[in-house]
């Protein structure tokens, strides 16, 4: 019965493989051809949703057919799974691909303010309220919102870091000058008065 399943598991992983290839891949570049969207954007948004339907359907029977918890730790470990695991084969798979630094911040930043807003709501009584799911469902409307706003929103946020990485004014350029070379207290015999300072005795002789 083991062996059983493990060959149905990956007969299964298989005819995903040949789906997700042949028709799945292919109907999202015809999509982001036809409405004009970016690789990061396509990715982000269908391909984020078509890989996650098959944990939307788990979560599903596991909540209404065995009514158990373990849709929860399928999103759960589909994120870790994502995160470490798939990222190591593409950057195993693909050694010279070379990312940039605005699809990593963008979805980091709000990938951590998702989860920052999970744990607030499961703090209290580890449950999700109607009108806390409806606000996870607005921020991905949010997040969708950003998708549709991403060139200009890089735009503006690249304007603002080389605008900042320049020469400010002049309180800018003190405290950059604090910061690099902090001012040093002086030598103390040179800080005392002249009329403080000990002078040098010469030798009696007896």
């Amino acid at each position: 019965t083991f062996l059983l399943s493990i060959v149905s598991v990956l007969y299964l992983f298989t005819g995903i493989a040949i789906v997700c290839d042949e028709l799945f891949v292919a109907s999202l570049e015809v999509i982001s051809e036809k409405w004009e969207l970016s690789d990061d954007v396509s990715g982000a948004t269908l391909m984020a949703a078509g890989g996650s339907a098959p944990e939307l359907a788990t979560s599903f029977i596991g909540l209404f057919v065995s009514q158990s918890d373990v849709g929860f730790g399928t999103i759960v470990g589909s994120a870790v799974f994502n995160v470490l695991f798939v990222i190591a084969c593409c950057a195993f798979a693909a050694p010279n691909l070379k990312l940039t630094w605005w699809p990593l911040a963008r979805d980091a930043a709000y990938y951590c303010f998702s989860l920052a807003m999970i744990v607030i709501f499961v703090s209290d009584d580890l449950q999700i309220a109607v009108w806390e799911a409806s606000i996870l469902l607005l921020m991905y409307v949010g997040y969708v919102t950003v998708m549709y706003f991403n060139e200009r929103l890089e735009g503006w946020v690249s304007t603002r870091i080389e605008a900042n990485m320049k020469e400010g004014n002049v309180v800018q350029k003190m405290i950059k000058k604090i910061i690099e070379a902090p001012v040093r207290p002086a030598a103390r015999h040179n800080s005392l008065p002249a009329m403080h300072r000990r002078r040098p005795t010469a030798n009696r002789s007896t």
